[in-house]
């Protein structure tokens, strides 16, 4: 059976996750950041066990090397993000994931708040060609 979050995504500032679940309940793919100038680095993580279900929770973690955000800023440490969200699929057919994600760096000694945020971001599946 064929998961519905199977594809490529793209997020509100043009990031594209790629997720494949196989088997059910796993995910795995990648995740091009346009905050980060890396690459696509590999994710891995879990999903609610309905893979044909309109609503789904899913989470994923992704882990970023050092490098920039832009060719004229300077270098970010390495980091870890944990992305906590659902999967929708509207009443009008559109398909969305909304995460709510914290992103985790070593660089600051200190309290935890000083090298841990939190955001969010909505993915859109990209239309198929």
């Amino acid at each position: 059976m064929q998961s519905n979050l199977n594809g490529v995504w793209i997020s509100r500032v043009g990031s594209t996750l790629i997720l494949t679940e196989e088997p059910v309940g796993v995910l795995n793919g990648t995740m091009d950041s346009t905050q980060d100038l890396s690459g696509p680095e590999p994710l891995h993580g879990s999903s609610s066990r309905d893979p044909q279900s309109d609503n789904r929770g899913l989470s994923f973690s992704i882990s970023w090397p050092a490098g920039k955000s832009s060719p004229d800023k300077e270098q970010f440490p390495s980091s870890v993000t944990a992305y906590a969200g659902k999967y929708q699929k509207r009443s009008d057919g559109s398909e969305e994931i909304e995460v709510i994600f914290l992103i985790a760096d070593g660089s600051t000694p200190g309290p935890l708040w000083q090298s841990v945020g939190i955001s969010s971001d909505v993915f859109k599946r990209k239309a198929k060609p």
